[in-house]
């Protein structure tokens, strides 16, 4: 039956701007006792298409479909032909590996992949796809995990909240003024004339633009999602970068103006944990995103702004206790002199007892004396 204009237009649509979804079908429709059953790929593959916002292909060996039925290498080579024929299914060369097409068309594409394979081999054997070095945390973050009840597909809720959540940069291209690094516009942080700052007042004025920045998603917390920023940076790769847990205030600046600066200035995405964040450790992780050269222009600039903010929040600290012993001194001296103006308790009570007996006693001697 022929596909109406309006479901047509919604597979265009995904075709054109939804997320790429690579299934790795090998892994997908092989059991737990290697029996090769398309009908789960089906149930898989049917199971995105029901996303109007999802377009998915996948990839299986062409020796699966041999040229004589009796040596198929599946449980129903009719149904795998009929997905390949509704071109919902690739067929890969018999002597290449089926992995490398499926990471390579994700990574091309911006894409996740339906797999519960890690891929560990080409992690460790640095594989690259697309110029990108496959890493742990991009399989991590971009590998979509299942199991089935029956022929039931049920993949990761959360994998696939993140999915659904993701939008392709290639359907979003950054445009080259997107791209270069940007001041922002205010120039007061927390840092004053600390280094960090300085180098980037001092690198940032080459770049500066005179077009407004437009600021559609505002960070409210630490720990918010820069959507405008993490959409134009490459997330497929992280640096970790140990920081004195003391000094993130400084770091993050005025309302977080100088870790705004310092992401536009590097070209990077930072997440940062909050001050308040659990634990008793002196230090926390900073997770730097990014292309490799942008990571490594982060990581120096903060090497090189590390020691001067270290001094710069002793320098805090001293006056915050030198104003302190100043307050306690000045407060010591105001109850001296208040007990030393003040008379004792019960003196006054004492005197005017005195002073009568004193008279007598006078009056006494004189009448002695006559």
């Amino acid at each position: 039956m022929a596909a109406s204009p309006t479901h047509a237009s919604s597979v265009a649509h995904a075709a054109s701007s939804g997320v790429c979804v690579v299934l790795d079908g090998a892994n997908v429709a092989t059991r737990k006792d290697q029996h090769r059953v398309v009908a789960r790929l089906a149930a898989a593959l049917a199971f995105f298409q029901a996303h109007d916002a999802v377009r998915c292909v996948a990839f299986v060996p062409r020796f699966w479909l041999p040229t004589a039925p009796a040596a198929s290498e599946v449980d129903d080579p009719a149904l795998l032909q009929r997905l390949v024929d509704q071109e919902l299914v690739v067929l890969t060369p018999s002597h290449a590996h089926d992995d490398f097409y499926v990471i390579d068309y994700a990574v091309k594409n911006d894409g996740f992949i339906v797999t519960n394979d890690m891929f560990r081999d080409h992690v460790q054997n640095g594989r690259v796809f697309q110029g990108q070095r496959l890493s742990q945390t991009w399989v991590r973050q971009r590998c979509i995990d299942f199991t089935f009840v029956g022929l039931e597909f049920l993949p990761n809720s959360q994998a696939m909240a993140r999915m659904l959540r993701h939008r392709p940069s290639t359907a979003t291209p950054p445009s080259a003024a997107g791209s270069a690094p940007r001041r922002s516009a205010s120039s007061s942080s927390t840092l004053g004339g600390s280094s960090l700052a300085r180098r980037l007042d001092r690198d940032g004025g080459a770049h500066e633009s005179e077009e407004e920045e437009e600021e559609g998603a505002a960070v409210a917390d630490d720990m918010a999602v820069d959507l405008v920023r993490k959409k134009r940076v490459d997330l497929s790769e992280m640096t970790p970068y140990r920081w004195p847990r003391h000094l993130l205030p400084l770091l993050h600046g005025d309302d977080g103006c100088t870790m705004q600066r310092f992401q536009d200035h590097t070209d990077t995405y930072i997440v940062v944990p909050t001050t308040g964040a659990a634990g008793s450790a002196d230090a926390v992780t900073l997770s730097i995103y990014g292309p490799e050269a942008n990571r490594l222009h982060a990581v120096h600039i903060l090497d090189a702004a590390m020691p001067e903010l270290q001094q710069q929040f002793e320098y805090q600290l001293y006056q915050q206790q030198q104003q302190q012993f100043y307050a306690q001194q000045t407060h010591r001296h105001h109850h001296q002199q208040h007990q030393f103006h003040a008379p004792a308790a019960g003196y006054a009570a004492t005197t005017a007892a005195a002073v009568p007996y004193a008279h007598s006693s006078s009056h006494d001697v004189m009448m002695d004396v006559e």
